[in-house]
């Protein structure tokens, strides 16, 4: 975005102005600098003005495009717009220069895709990600602007009558995208494994932290009941086996499940639902009600960068993610799965201590 032929402004010349002045000083005209740090107000930038943001002014800028190479770019956006600028046509992050904008939109789902495709070389190349808000924890509409100007727009098949708002839903938002977008429905498998993971319940709602990718409020509902009737081990197990005694109820379960989410997935442009069946018996496709496991997760963007006709890059490391939750043993035997269920560190560690209080 942006033409090379042309003057710009750099707002911000700390570590990420000079690494986009490295990359681009060969190929774009500086007219000046922004940066709101006194001193480098008066040291200048190779060679070239800084100015405070209060001078800004649109006589100062003239036909100059603003680039801004800051972390905190929404506080900056608000500074610019509020001086008469527009977004996209004025100014742009400096993460877009050159590139498409791409849109990633929906629950949390969304903060794992981000990160990986973050890490995709052909994708990084080519896209920038603008950062927004999920579904659950937004308080305002998406700006048309950003949604006219988006070249991929990723979003999940969100239902009008959802219980945010209807200018979340995948009809309203696809319908302000300029006819040239690329539009990309991926997985929402929430409530999918219910059937491995009936113990589950939810705990009372709370705040979420948009900064992290981890949300957890689940909580074991059945132990949750031993330890509030003060039972030992033993008689947890004995209950346990009980209240998994109508096998055929938890198979029938995961019949429904399967059927109920092949139908929903033709809504996707990306399936997932083939993965799934395949490694369901084998392999924790799912860590807990709600969330794909990081594999089944990496899967999407796999299919995602296919969809985009770009090379896909397998990474060793995981994309850190939401904790992994227990199935219980007989819930695997009466599905006659067999997969490694180890609970990740963190899970262990809260559930093994309240267990304890029983021993």
């Amino acid at each position: 975005m942006f033409e090379e032929d042309r003057e710009f402004i750099l707002y911000g010349v700390g570590e990420n102005g000079e690494r986009f002045w490295k990359e681009y000083q060969y190929s774009i005209q500086l007219k000046f600098c922004i940066d709101r740090d006194t001193k480098k107000q008066k040291q200048g930038f190779y060679g070239y003005e800084v100015i405070a943001p209060e001078q800004i002014s649109r006589e100062k800028i003239g036909n100059a495009k603003i680039v801004v190479s800051v972390y905190f770019y929404e506080e900056i956006k608000q500074i610019l717009l509020n001086k008469g600028l527009k977004e996209f046509e004025d100014f742009i992050p400096a993460g877009l220069y050159q590139k498409k904008l791409a849109i990633i939109f929906g629950n949390c789902y969304m903060y794992y895709l981000m990160q990986s495709l973050r890490r995709q070389k052909q994708f990084s190349e080519k896209y920038f990600i603008y950062d927004l808000q999920p579904v659950y924890s937004r308080k305002e509409r998406i700006d048309e602007k950003i949604l006219e100007h988006a070249d991929v727009f990723m979003c999940q098949d969100i239902r009008e009558k959802n219980k945010y708002s209807e200018y979340f839903s995948f009809s309203y938002l696809t319908g302000k995208l300029n006819e040239k977008c690329k539009v990309i429905c991926y997985p929402n498998l929430v409530g999918f494994s219910k059937f491995l993971y009936p113990q589950l319940t939810k705990k009372e709602e709370v705040e979420y932290d948009t900064k992290q990718i981890s949300i957890q409020n689940r909580r074991d509902g059945i132990l949750d009941y031993c330890i509030e009737k003060k039972w030992d081990i033993k008689t947890m197990e004995e209950y346990v086996n009980l209240y998994f005694h109508d096998e055929m109820d938890l198979i029938m379960q995961k019949e429904y499940s399967i059927k109920k989410f092949i139908e929903r997935e033709k809504k996707w442009d990306i399936k997932i639902m083939d993965y799934i069946i395949d490694n369901l018996a084998v392999e924790k496709v799912m860590i807990d009600d709600y969330h794909p496991s990081g594999k089944t997760m990496e899967e999407i963007v796999k299919r995602i960068m296919h969809n985009l006709e770009l090379i896909y890059d397998f990474y060793e490391e995981e994309i850190r993610w939401h904790t992994s939750y227990f199935v219980y043993p007989k819930v695997l035997e009466i599905l006659h799965f067999q997969y490694d269920n180890k609970w990740n560190q963190k899970a262990e560690n809260v559930e093994k201590n309240r267990i304890k209080e029983l021993e």
